[in-house]
């Protein structure tokens, strides 16, 4: 989302976001010193890097130990190639047919993650639906099988200096960015940054509450989660797999319908059927 690093990628003969590696994808130079501005990057894909050198284990070793065993999971991967009971589950994607007509055409294109071989802390993870929905649970059930209480509570505070917020904030009057973000951000709501996601931080009547997490993906994938006293234990995840920027009708319903209903939560990952 960076003209900058676009054009400095280009100047290295490179793609954006593109790579077998950590490195290849992410490495660039700091657009601004942290804090005082904001922009959508791979950040917590560097964070994956930091537990991987820390522990000396894989991000997905210290994952399948420290995160999917306490919570039972067995069908999680980064690198479903490796599990061929897997590979024949994976779940497709679509495209709006560019005939026209309204319909949907299997895509057959690359992915996020076509010939990666690391594990990016950011993005990549395969998992059926029944494993996924099991670590929104431990989340919103505040169980801490997974986070502290504590921590839980910091996702849902507001985390941007002035600065960042501010910027964060214009975006929206450049459609060619906002638009990338999938979902519906009125303008006149006040918008920050929490840890797993951007935050509301103020009631909207009849629609979101103050302090409700929100993000979503390319392929129409959602989540929202609200923090009032507690967690809200309501789960909705609304993941049609159709590579759209833009998609209005039941999916907008649904989204509208989970914000307005207390505490939602869904993802953006790759499902296994």
């Amino acid at each position: 989302m960076s003209p900058q690093l676009a054009r400095y990628r280009e100047s290295r003969g490179e793609k954006v976001s593109t790579g077998a590696t950590l490195l290849e994808r992410f490495t660039a130079p700091l657009l601004f010193e942290p804090g005082t501005s904001w922009q959508y990057g791979p950040s917590i894909d560097w964070a994956g890097r930091l537990v991987e050198r820390l522990t000396n284990m894989s991000l997905e070793e210290y994952m399948r130990e420290n995160l999917w065993k306490p919570l039972g999971i067995t069908d999680m991967t980064f690198f479903p190639a490796r599990h061929a009971d897997m590979q024949a589950r994976l779940s497709g994607m679509t495209l709006r047919d560019p005939q026209g007509g309204g319909t949907a055409v299997d895509y057959a294109g690359p992915t996020l993650n076509t010939g990666v071989t690391d594990c990016l802390g950011g993005q990549g993870c395969y998992a059926t639906m029944p494993e996924y929905m099991k670590v929104l649970h431990s989340v919103l059930v505040d169980d801490e099988k997974l986070l502290a209480k504590a921590t839980t509570r910091q996702m849902f505070e507001p985390h941007l200096t002035a600065p960042a917020k501010k910027f964060m904030n214009s975006l929206r009057d450049r459609p060619e960015v906002w638009t990338l973000f999938v979902g519906h951000f009125p303008r006149h709501v006040d918008l920050d940054w929490g840890l797993a996601g951007m935050l509301t931080v103020q009631h909207d009547e009849g629609w979101r509450e103050d302090r409700t997490l929100i993000w979503s993906g390319l392929p129409n994938l959602f989540w929202v989660s609200c923090w009032r006293s507690t967690l809200e234990s309501v789960r909705m995840l609304t993941n049609r797999g159709l590579v759209h920027r833009s998609e209005e009708g039941l999916v907008w319903n649904l989204w509208h319908a989970g914000s307005t209903a207390g505490g939602c939560a869904g993802g953006r990952a790759h499902y296994v059927v």
